[in-house]
């Protein structure tokens, strides 16, 4: 038998789980009074109903905005949050979710109240000089200290100059204009010295106050300022300070950022590693101390060998359709008890990282161990509550990011939680998983244990609430993971991937028509194809799949009428339609499954395929038909949900990811 190559990439496992949902504790029932004389029955406390947490509904994220290298600032005055960067960008928001542009790249009279930025900034300038074709500043930091508005920058005499300084400017306003120059600190490629570049400052424990800086050119340094009077904001000694993180791979670290969390009493010193065009990622490790050391999650000290735990790097979850890279130049703010991680992210493009980046706001939590993980997915309003273990089970889109510096974006696969706590990927057995606590849940992947949290989510490229997966290995590797979509009777489904083989032609506009367990579902799609190879889409559901129309030749090769559910050169075909009528044409083509009608392959609305219910699938082998395999299906969809997923040829039968060993032996019984 001709083996074909079966790519049907995808979407959903809608399994009819326990929708999410945070409830309180049970309710503790009343001590009993032992001994002495006997006290009246106490009434038994009826119980009280777990409280539901409001669903998310649908963010409004407005358009981008584009922010390099952003710094988060709340005004205290206004209430607002603001994103400083690179080259003069400024963005606003009421919510961390939605940002408006306030200053774009090369306004800096927007800051500055003129643009001619130098002459403010005139003992910077004249210290790294004009002529490195550098005409910005970059990243800065908005501090308010003692009523006035500080904002640190930094300016450097070329791209990738270790000559570099740190100024700072003051104003009335938190968007300007900005002025009083003073030098916080120069570096001019000293050797074993930091750049002057990247400022953030932080608060520690007991109210000092700090500002940790540097790039490449000798990693990362902090530096203490005076908290209080005349000099607030100054360094309170002359020199670069103390190093903090050297950086572990050859590309170096930069973009530094130190938050304290009050429950760990850990400081988190966040960097960024790699090409900022490729590459780029973002990393933790963490300290009692406020200047150090700090330690990565395999206790190495990131002064001189640690690499940091890998928080994300680039990725593609199969349902976004496309992937992100290039993360990071973080910075991180405190919202109602929750870390809000607020970063640039680049788009994956023409086989590389786009140019274009826009900001981005995701969730932090923190593992039973006290390790930060970062949310998968943008920050929708959020909280992490209780959930149970009924409501982890399911089907789940996961990425298990590099741990190493790479520009290659990591792709999701289709995971199954089950009930007995299996996690099962491709028919086979992949690793366990348990929860904890309210939301703390251990798991091991292809031999990797990762802890972490399940906590809610909106996922955007799905228009639902889901419930998402971060965590971090022993070696610092992140784990991401979302669940796909739980199906409900009549609810119509949208999804977004990639169906066919690369190459063979484009896809869009997919949907999942209604599912009813009598009437069956439809799924629609428009498709231009540019060869007659086209290759399968299958629908699986339990123990059973079926392949539905492979649109080659198969007219000229008799013996497939015999298997499987290819139709020969007469047989089921209708309207007198054949392949070719698919070729170099862009159509709509709608596959609807029916206990009545069996399945039928339409091409703009004119039925071209049927498969009768009557239809002998399996040789008489097992006497089943087109029938009895939709009736099995349709039972199976109401009882878990369908899948659509990559998956193995076996007999030109699919067999996806989420199948056991088991159940293939039963879908290979089936088909003979």
């Amino acid at each position: 038998m001709k083996n074909k190559k079966l790519y049907a990439l995808l979407l959903c496992s809608m399994l009819f789980a326990t929708a999410v949902g945070c409830g309180g504790e049970d309710p503790v029932p009343p001590p009993i009074d032992g001994g002495g004389e006997q006290t009246p029955e106490t009434p038994e406390t009826p119980e009280t109903p777990e409280e539901e947490r409001t669903p998310l509904t649908a963010p409004v994220f407005g358009s981008g905005v584009a922010v390099h290298d952003p710094s988060v600032f709340r005004d205290p005055k206004d209430g607002k949050y603001y994103a400083f960067g690179s080259h003069f960008a400024v963005a606003s928001s009421d919510d961390l979710i939605k940002w408006t542009q306030y200053a774009s790249d090369n306004q800096p009279q927007k800051l500055y109240g003129t643009s001619d930025f130098r002459s403010v900034i005139a003992q910077a300038s004249a210290f790294a000089g004009t002529n490195g074709g550098i005409n910005s500043t970059w990243a800065p930091d908005v501090e308010y200290l003692d009523g006035k508005y500080y904002m640190y920058f930094s300016l450097t005499s070329a791209f990738g100059s270790g000559k570099s300084v740190i100024g700072r400017v003051e104003a009335d306003s938190v968007t300007g204009p900005y002025s009083n120059e003073k030098i916080i600190v120069k570096s001019n490629n000293e050797a074993n010295a930091p750049n002057a570049i990247d400022p953030e400052l932080f608060f520690d424990a007991d109210g000092r106050l700090w500002m940790v800086y540097g790039s490449f050119f000798g990693g990362i340094y902090v530096k203490e300022l005076y908290n209080s009077g005349e000099n607030i904001g100054l360094p309170k000694e002359e020199g670069f300070g103390k190093l903090l993180w050297r950086g572990g791979f050859s590309s170096g670290v930069e973009g530094p950022f130190i938050f304290y969390d009050e429950g760990t009493e850990y400081y988190y010193l966040m960097v960024s590693e790699g090409d900022l065009m490729t590459s780029y990622n973002m990393r933790v490790a963490r300290s009692k101390n406020p200047d150090g050391p700090y330690v990565d999650i395999t206790g190495a000290d990131v002064a001189s060998s640690g690499t940091g735990n890998k928080l994300a790097g680039n990725y593609e979850f199969a349902s976004d359709g496309s992937g992100f890279g290039a993360l990071g130049h973080n910075s991180v703010i405190r919202v109602d008890g929750k870390w809000l991680c607020v970063y640039h992210t680049r788009y994956e493009e023409n086989n590389g990282v786009s140019g274009r980046h826009n900001v981005q706001v995701n969730q932090i939590f923190l593992n039973e161990e006290g390790w930060p993980v970062l949310s998968p997915n943008r920050y929708a309003g959020e909280s992490a509550c209780k959930i149970k273990a009924e409501e982890v089970v399911g089907t789940y889109e996961l990425v298990e990011h590099a741990v190493a510096t790479d520009a290659t974006f990591t792709p999701s696969s289709l995971y199954a939680f089950h009930a007995d706590g299996k996690i099962y990927s491709d028919g086979f057995e992949a690793g366990t998983w348990t929860l904890s606590g309210e939301n703390y849940l251990s798991a091991t992947v292809n031999g990797t244990q990762y802890q972490g949290v399940v906590v809610p989510a909106w996922k955007t490229s799905l228009g639902k609430e889901v419930l998402s997966i971060t965590a971090t290995s022993s070696s610092g590797r992140a784990l991401w993971a979302n669940r796909t979509l739980d199906v409900t009777e009549g609810e119509e489904l949208n999804f977004s991937a990639e169906i066919f083989a690369a190459g063979k032609g484009t896809v869009s506009n997919r949907t999942v028509g209604a599912f009813d367990a009598q009437d069956g579902f439809s799924v629609t799609f428009k498709i231009r194809y540019v060869t007659s190879d086209w290759d399968s889409i299958v629908i699986t559901a339990g123990s059973f799949a079926i392949t539905l129309p492979n649109l080659d030749a198969w007219w000229d090769e008799g013996r497939f009428a015999q298997s499987n559910c290819y139709p020969d050169r007469t047989d089921d075909r209708l309207n007198g339609n054949n392949w070719d009528t698919f070729l170099n044409t862009t159509c709509t083509v709608t596959i609807s499954v029916s206990p009545t009608d069996g399945i039928t392959f339409y091409k703009d609305g004119v039925a071209a395929i049927r498969y009768l219910p009557t239809r002998d699938l399996s040789q008489s082998k097992n006497g089943l038909t087109v029938g009895d395999f939709i009736e099995e299906l349709l039972i199976r969809v109401g009882e878990s949900g369908f899948v659509f997923a990559r998956g193995i040829s076996v007999t030109d039968m699919f067999v996806t990811e989420v199948l056991t060993q088991e159940q293939i032996g039963e879908i290979l019984q089936i088909v003979g």
